[in-house]
């Protein structure tokens, strides 16, 4: 991901990425992980606002390790969390599989010497086809906004 959109999300949720990261994929995959840094650090801060600050029970913070695209689709890998915080990033990590990976619109997973998810227009502006990508994988039949 570019610096630019690195330095967004890393200042959006600096609890969430309080040492540096290298985003390991392209541009397109950002709104899926805004949207889940946010729903990760707005359900830690629900449980931290229940805790016994005496005891320090029930303290939650999750830290991200890792984020990388692998096999065409989103890896997020992350210390600590719950079911809930599981639940939300398997739920994104299906999204990229359906989002392109270049531009964020409605993709599919595409092979050639590896695998990336992208869309039609993606795969023309970068004249992909004659480098012998070939679509595998198609869970859409029509193009509707991922988030």
């Amino acid at each position: 991901m570019n610096e630019l959109l690195t330095n967004k999300l890393t200042t959006k949720y600096p609890l969430l990425f309080p040492d540096a990261i290298e985003f390991q994929h392209d541009d397109g995959w950002y709104s899926i992980l805004d949207a889940l840094c946010m729903q990760i650090q707005s359900h830690c801060n629900k449980l931290n606002s229940n805790i016994d600050i005496e005891k320090k029970e029930g303290n939650c913070q999750v830290r991200v390790i890792q984020v990388k695209e692998k096999l065409g689709t989103l890896c997020f890998y992350i210390n600590g969390g719950d079911d809930t915080i599981y639940a939300l990033v398997e739920f994104a990590e299906l999204l990229s599989k359906t989002t392109c990976e270049d531009c964020g619109r409605l993709g599919d997973l595409q092979v050639t010497s590896r695998m990336k998810t992208l869309c039609d227009s993606c795969i023309t502006a970068n004249r992909l086809k004659s480098k012998g990508w070939n679509r595998i994988y198609s869970s859409h039949t029509d193009q509707i906004p991922i988030i």
